[in-house]
């Protein structure tokens, strides 16, 4: 099964979360564990590797997504926190889109 970035829609949706994004600082941090967790396939579990960002992995665990959580779960959490922070219309519609996506697998 192919990543999450693998995936051309998921990329450009992602992609297009963080351009509106950009600014509002508390949704930065969901949209990077968004991130990190897409080099991995929806089949997969939340795990970190040496290069991880320090902050992903605290962002991880401050919102409980411990190793070995399931990818659509871990996902699904992230996208929550997202959505908790959104703080305009675009955010909210791109936000939307990105769900969408990762919720088709």
């Amino acid at each position: 099964m192919q990543t999450y970035r693998e995936d051309l829609i998921f990329s450009l949706a992602l992609k297009a979360a963080k351009s509106v994004g950009r600014g509002n600082v508390a949704l930065a941090q969901p949209l990077q564990l968004i991130t990190h967790l897409a080099w991995r396939s929806p089949d997969d579990t939340v795990g970190w590797h040496e290069r991880t960002t320090p902050s992903v992995m605290a962002y991880a665990e401050e919102i409980s997504l411990p190793e070995g959580t399931a990818l659509p779960d871990a996902m699904s959490a992230a996208l929550a926190y997202a959505r908790k922070v959104i703080a305009t219309e675009p955010e909210k519609d791109t936000l939307a889109v990105l769900a969408a996506v990762i919720d088709r697998g």
